[in-house]
């Protein structure tokens, strides 16, 4: 298992970098032809999407990923893969002949107004196109073809970003970002189901999708429960300080969540990779093992970003962006500990999604009071100190559930010394060191402790390190020599 981990991680990672870097480069661009206002309506229809891909679709991926591993015969795979497809396409359009009559409703409750409902329109189009890629591009992780995977997400992103800038230099403003993801969708769409082709057929098994439905049906809370907790700040924002300030709120949001280029890659080999080996005794040592890898480098990454915040919006933006700055240092870990839920998998092995969907909605719940207390106080530095303070209740609670039912080894003691090492140094970064050459320095010399703390502490060994460059060197060896 840890050997096809590796390897998939590895293409599942490259295709993340890949895209997150497109969608980097795009921000100095967007920045300088749509205000903080206009990222702001991005924003909350990105909000929007969120929770109707999870009521339209009623997480019929997620089982997907569960039943179809352990089907035994070539045609019930068949079955769980069709009956998913079809299942997503009808309720889809469903929701877009809906959503397109009740489009100005939609533009004054998201935006103010209905002077926008013409950008609803085409959103709602995108969410379409985006939610059958979505159920499309998962079956290719349940196949575990990796490469086709990152494939179909390079594709999308490129397209997809590239097309938006065109519709949005040519003076389409919001409405071309999403024009553009219509375009990079029906790209994505055609690459899965190019690969996907002896995959589907045009049935739905009524038993199949009852039996999905029935192993779905409480994860529907529970992600958005998810959703509420990643999303009520923006939320929140926009309904009391407004789009403007969400706009400075999504432009940091945007920078701390490179730090997820760690959870995609790693979430997309490993989540099929443990339904599929969970059985095996060495399962969870592997897992723990992972698991340090993973909070090293996010650790290591958020350390980063949390320091030199300031400086990296300062390149990427124009100065009416600079107030964003402020969210990262918050967000970067709380991004990470969002995504630590792979890491838990006991409830999903045990099939005990009514667990998940009970935390995941206390930690909204939570997320909601914070968010509500915060943010007339401190502003959006409130609303990403209630993020951060929720992720982490519903991180320890998902971790303490999990090991009941799957134990896993971790080493508890020396992933709590380095995770309070790292928020020592962001702190005395952020607020002590002067901004210039010095501060710079000084941020610098911070992020190499860190990251040697990683090493000192245990919690990566000393051997692993050797290990991991020696691989990295016999790679470029053989890529330069491929005789030898």
């Amino acid at each position: 298992m840890l050997r096809a981990f590796v390897r998939d991680s590895l293409v599942y990672g490259l295709a993340t970098v890949l895209v997150r870097a497109v969608s980097i480069l795009l921000v100095p661009v967007l920045t300088r032809l749509l205000a903080p206002a206009d990222y702001g309506a991005i924003d909350i229809l990105a909000v929007f999407t969120g929770f109707v891909s999870v009521i339209v679709s009623l997480e019929i991926v997620q089982a997907v990923a569960r039943f179809y591993p352990d089907s035994t015969s070539r045609d019930d795979r068949i079955g769980y893969a069709s009956t998913s497809l079809w299942f997503a396409v009808i309720g889809y359009t469903g929701f877009l002949m809906v959503g397109e009559a009740l489009a100005p409703q939609i533009a004054w409750g998201l935006l103010g107004g209905v002077d926008r409902t013409d950008v609803v329109r085409i959103a709602l189009v995108a969410i379409w196109g985006n939610g059958v890629f979505y159920v499309a591009q998962s079956q290719l992780r349940w196949r575990l073809l990796a490469r086709q995977y990152a494939v179909s997400s390079i594709v999308y992103s490129v397209v997809s970003m590239g097309t938006a800038v065109l519709f949005v230099l040519a003076g389409s403003g919001v409405g071309g970002v999403f024009a553009g993801q219509i375009v990079g969708a029906s790209a994505g769409i055609a690459l899965s189901l190019g690969a996907l082709r002896t995959e589907y057929r045009a049935i739905i098994d009524r038993a199949k999708l009852r039996a999905m439905l029935a192993f779905s049906a409480p994860l529907i809370p529970s992600s958005l429960g998810v959703l509420v907790t990643l999303y009520i700040d923006r939320i929140a924002i926009n309904t009391l300080l407004g789009l403007s300030e969400l706009g400075l709120f999504g432009i940091g949001y945007r920078l701390a969540s490179v730090v997820t280029l760690l959870s995609l890659g790693v979430q997309s080999a490993l989540t099929p990779l443990i339904y599929t080996h969970h059985r095996a005794g060495e399962t969870p040592a592997a897992i723990a093992r992972i698991f340090r890898f993973y909070v090293a480098g996010t650790v290591v990454v958020s350390l980063g970003l949390g320091l030199f915040a300031r400086e990296l919006l300062a390149f990427l933006t124009t100065p009416a962006y600079a107030g964003g700055a402020v969210v990262v240092p918050l967000l970067a870990p709380a991004l990470c500990l969002s995504g630590m839920y792979i890491f838990a998998p006991g409830p999903s092995i045990a099939k005990r999604t009514g667990l998940i969907a009970g935390i995941n909605l206390g930690g909204a719940a939570l997320n909601t009071a914070l968010n509500l207390l915060l943010i007339p106080a401190l502003g959006i530095f409130g609303a990403a100190a209630a993020t951060l303070a929720s992720s982490s209740v519903v991180f320890s609670a998902n971790m303490m559930v999990s090991q009941r039912l799957y134990p896993v080894p971790h080493d508890w003691r020396a992933l709590g010394v380095v995770v309070a090492a790292a928020a020592a140094l962001v702190a005395v970064g952020w607020w002590l060191v002067p901004v210039g050459l010095v501060g710079l320095t000084v941020k610098g010399v911070f992020l190499v402790l860190g990251s040697a703390l990683c090493v000192s502490t245990g919690l990566i060994e000393r051997a692993e390190v050797v290990q991991a460059f020696e691989a990295v060197y016999l790679r470029l060896r053989r890529t330069r020599n491929p005789a030898g």
